[in-house]
């Protein structure tokens, strides 16, 4: 597997750890690790997609939006239809942050582009929605995305620093 692939899982796994010892009263984790939603209600019909980024909120994409994959939120509007409420939760350098889908501001909280990697041996460039920073809310419980030094620890790298 790609190094980057696994850092990001690594990464992803330690968010959803994280967001349970905050949230774990409330929502279970989905069974399998590649549901396209990563949590769920225990008791309500509520859902929610948690994404990790390696910046502080406001370092998006440079033109105040963060990228989802459209997959995730054409799920998340099939839940709506469902009678589920729909969350994103980003989980950033600073903070924890979410987004409450709604379908009458829907396409005014985004916009659609083609987006993506390739530092992963894949080309991952497809089309995402980008939800406007302002949409967002932080979020009454937090943590965040741990510093390199610390995240270096649990992908079990050791770095040399050589004068």
């Amino acid at each position: 597997m790609n190094k980057q692939k696994k850092k990001d899982l690594i990464l992803g796994a330690f968010c959803e750890r994280e967001f349970l010892k905050l949230y774990g009263n409330k929502y279970n984790k989905t069974e399998n690790q590649y549901n396209v939603m990563d949590f769920k209600h225990k008791r309500k019909k509520s859902v929610i997609e948690l994404k990790a980024r390696r910046l502080p909120f406001n370092g998006g994409s440079g033109d105040g939006a963060w990228q989802i994959p459209k997959n995730k939120i054409e799920k998340g509007q099939q839940l709506f239809n469902q009678g589920y409420t729909f969350f994103i939760y980003m989980v950033f350098l600073d903070g924890l942050y979410y987004y409450k889908y709604h379908p009458t501001t829907f396409q005014d909280d985004l916009y659609t582009a083609i987006g993506g990697r390739v530092d992963r041996d894949n080309n991952e460039q497809k089309d995402y929605y980008y939800i406007k920073l302002d949409r967002f809310k932080k979020a009454k419980r937090q943590f965040c995305v741990p510093l390199k030094d610390a995240r270096n620890k649990f992908y079990n790298v050791t770095e040399c620093l050589i004068d």
